[in-house]
């Protein structure tokens, strides 16, 4: 078994009505395990051009927790939400979802961001 659960890379080989291309910079899930030299992605998704390889590596898992915690949580527009924590990865990209999907404002207070209508 080779371990590893997140990946980004350059598209080596496709798979019929794979949605990316071979030369194409993508990052996703990897089925059985991402630490080596090739990864089998299960939907990749093109990479921002801005994000570096390590950086867009490391964001599925993160989105994917942060997203999972604010669909749980049911935010709706003109609620206000804590996250504490919010200078870490997850937390981070909660507040960055929780403003698009909820079209919410972030703000910062006291070192805590909050969202608020």
């Amino acid at each position: 078994m080779t371990p590893g659960l997140d990946a980004a890379g350059v598209v080596d080989a496709v798979g019929e009505g794979a949605g990316v291309v071979v030369g194409e910079e993508v990052l996703g899930s990897a089925v059985g395990g991402s630490y080596g030299e090739y990864a089998l992605l299960d939907g990749p998704v093109a990479k921002p051009g801005s994000l570096s390889g390590e950086a867009a590596a490391s964001l599925v898992t993160v989105a994917r927790t942060a997203s999972r915690v604010l669909a749980q949580l049911g935010v709706q527009p003109g609620q206000t939400l804590l996250v504490h924590g919010a200078g870490g990865n997850v937390g981070t990209v909660a507040v960055q979802l929780a403003g698009a999907y909820a079209d919410l404002e972030a703000h910062r207070n006291n070192g805590k961001a909050v969202l608020l209508p």
